[in-house]
């Protein structure tokens, strides 16, 4: 008799996940879900791109993407949600890297919507500043409404293509 394929989790039994076997389609899912996430922060930071850990000293950093401002982005793409406790493999360094920036953990499980994990504080401020300017019709904000649906609901792109 078989191993079973499903994980002896039970959320992922109550959703009905079954968990890779492979490590090599969970790390291409992986770097996928990277690549989108990068895509994703383009409409709002251009020069956002995948970080290639692997092959360079800054590994440790544990950053996925860069070029994002402020922001340092770490993704987790797994068969369920990755634990919140995960943002803190973001490493920030308060005297090379100074003040005011700011951990994002960004996860997907299967068949279930991304979900980011950030700092209390920093919601607060986000939605401070959505609330202050709400109503403004920009070209900024149009592009990242775009890209937001493209990340969320990738299949409607296709089906529009």
């Amino acid at each position: 008799m078989g191993r079973s394929k499903t994980s002896p989790d039970p959320w992922a039994e109550e959703l009905k996940i079954k968990v890779p076997k492979s490590k090599k389609l969970s790390r291409e899912k992986g770097h996928k879900f990277e690549r989108d996430t990068a895509n994703a922060f383009k409409a709002i930071f251009p020069e956002a791109k995948r970080h290639l850990e692997y092959q360079t000293v800054s590994a440790a950093l544990g950053i996925d993407i860069t070029g994002t401002g402020d922001y340092r982005v770490q993704c987790k793409r797994t068969a369920l949600y990755a634990n919140p406790s995960r943002i803190f493999e973001i490493r920030i360094d308060p005297e090379r890297d100074g003040d005011g920036l700011t951990r994002i953990l960004v996860t997907k499980a299967d068949r279930l919507p991304t979900l980011a994990v950030l700092p209390f504080e920093k919601l607060m401020e986000l939605i401070s500043f959505h609330e202050r300017y709400k109503g403004i019709e920009d070209e900024p904000r149009r592009r990242a409404q775009r890209a937001i649906d493209r990340f969320q609901y990738p299949d409607a792109q296709e089906q529009r293509a």
